[in-house]
């Protein structure tokens, strides 16, 4: 809550979920979409200043603290104290908790109280009631009396019970965990439903099956869905399906970085359980209806790893049939439960686009490579922008050196909130591509493919500008001739358009 309300679009959202309105509904209110608050939100987008005061007027909130979040009090409403600025101070230097000392005496030891503790203390009742209370100070000089009183404590009982407690703060975790899941999703859905479908209400999170048991953490999986119904006719619906992983032990030990051998192995067997049983032969006759099916991640590793899988799984499937390939795999999203922000999107492989991206990079190479470690996802400023790194190797005889191509597949979420990457993203993006190019120098060549024209154009224009730039002209420029930028057509079964010696690198 505290980093939320220091910006314009978190307080916007604070407002709406103190009126217990939805997006949509808060949108209809203002006279603005549904997509357009989200991106409000989310700060992708600065509301006008007579926007903003239509939002304080209807809330009846203070505009100036709408605009600037300066006001500790909004009117009719008190700003939570987590907004306020608190001295943070070390653990180590920080006084005991008299009050939770005293408490722990009270229910264990009541026979001690108050004479006893009085006695020990050197103080009156009165400034007991204090201490308890909080009113009355910590003395620097009861550190030792303070450890006598400890000494009548029944150890063993008080241990079993702060493990019951721990225990219930851990399931009281977890709810909460559950409630920041199900707001997540319906204002997910809030943002991406079409307009001409009606949302239904979304499902109560509850676990989907056992924990799993992954090599260096434990993940539960929690289920919610949510159906959605066209506004003219009952018989073509979505599916919605979100699936939250969340690490339910060792959230510390588990780092970004390359798994091999066994891990591995436990990695993408986990991930294709949780994709649908797909059965061989022709696909059977079914309603006319769409399912969505999305996972959901907080913790930034742990959706490296499965995007990484299920890209992985996808190019599998596509070397073992068309029936295989044709099934859609999930989307995964990397956000912030907490602050309810989507900070990534990694959207499936489309089917046959690593064929298509293998047998190029077979021309390019003289023959059929094989693929060099597991796609890795592609982590982007811009969260509906999405990615991933492939490498293929191939090996000539009369060569000591083997061949390198690789591969960024470049695509964006398919929603009207979806923004195009600025140059920054795009730039590093493309000096990354250089720095790999430099260092495998002429046994390599690098790749952009994109199935989006619009974002195939805009990186293109984006490179333009790069080479033009005399600061990288002079250092790497000449590198930027070996980049190449592919367009796929829409079926990603054939490369549409190419392009590179249409971005010189200037002499």
């Amino acid at each position: 809550m505290d980093d939320e309300l220091r910006t314009v679009g978190g307080r916007i959202k604070w407002v709406r979920r103190q009126q217990n309105l939805k997006i949509k509904d808060f949108a209809s209110l203002l006279g603005i979409s549904a997509n357009y608050l989200s991106l409000l939100e989310h700060n992708n987008r600065q509301p006008s200043e007579e926007l903003l005061r239509k939002m304080a007027d209807y809330a009846d909130t203070s505009y100036e603290w709408m605009k600037t979040g300066s006001a500790l009090v909004v009117d009719n409403y008190e700003i939570p104290d987590t907004v306020q600025e608190q001295p943070k101070q070390a653990r180590d230097n920080r006084a005991p908790n008299i009050r939770l000392c005293l408490c722990l005496l009270k229910i264990y030891c009541p026979n001690l109280f108050p004479d006893t503790v009085c006695g020990i203390l050197g103080i009156t009742p009165e400034k007991l009631d204090g201490l308890m209370d909080g009113t009355e100070k910590y003395r620097p000089g009861w550190d030792k009396t303070f450890e006598v009183l400890a000494g009548h404590l029944q150890k063993t009982e008080a241990e079993q019970d702060a493990g019951c407690l721990f225990r219930a703060v851990n399931e009281f975790s977890r709810q909460n965990e559950r409630r920041l899941f199900k707001s997540f999703v319906e204002d997910y859905l809030d943002a991406h439903v079409d307009s001409t479908y009606r949302r239904g209400d979304v499902e109560e999170p509850a676990p989907d099956g056992e924990p799993y048991e992954l090599p260096d953490c434990t993940v539960a999986v929690y289920s919610a869905g949510s159906v959605c119904f066209p506004a003219g006719a009952r018989d073509e619906t979505e599916h919605w399906r979100f699936r939250y992983m969340c690490i339910t032990s060792n959230p510390d030990h588990i780092q970004s970085g390359k798994l091999t051998g066994t891990d591995l192995r436990r990695y993408q067997d986990v991930a294709r359980s949780l994709l649908p049983k797909v059965k061989p032969g022709p696909k059977k006759k079914e309603p006319a209806q769409s399912r969505h099916d999305i996972l959901i991640f907080d913790n930034k590793a742990l959706y490296e790893r499965f995007a990484a899988c299920m890209a992985a799984i996808q190019a599998d499937r596509e070397s073992r049939g068309d029936r295989l390939a044709a099934q859609q795999l999930p989307t995964l999203l990397l956000v912030d439960l907490e602050g309810d922000r989507l900070l990534n999107t990694q959207g499936a492989l489309p089917r046959f686009a690593f064929t298509t991206m293998r047998d190029h990079a077979a021309e390019c190479l003289g023959g059929k490579p094989d693929v060099l470690g597991m796609p890795e996802p592609l982590t982007l400023a811009t969260p509906t922008l999405w990615g991933y790194k492939f490498c293929f190797l191939r090996s000539k005889a009369n060569q000591e050196e083997p061949m390198l191509y690789f591969a960024n597949y470049l695509d964006m979420a398919e929603t009207d909130t979806a923004e195009m990457p600025d140059k920054e993203t795009v730039t590093t993006l493309l000096k990354e591509a250089v720095d790999s190019l430099q260092v495998f120098d002429s046994y390599s060549s690098y790749f952009f493919v994109f199935r989006n024209q619009a974002l195939y154009q805009t990186v293109l224009k984006y490179a333009h500008e790069l080479v033009a730039e005399d600061s990288f002209n002079n250092e790497c420029g000449h590198k930027m001739n070996d980049l190449q930028f592919l367009l796929l057509n829409q079926d990603c079964t054939a490369v549409q358009e190419t392009s590179g010696s249409s971005v010189p690198a200037r002499p």
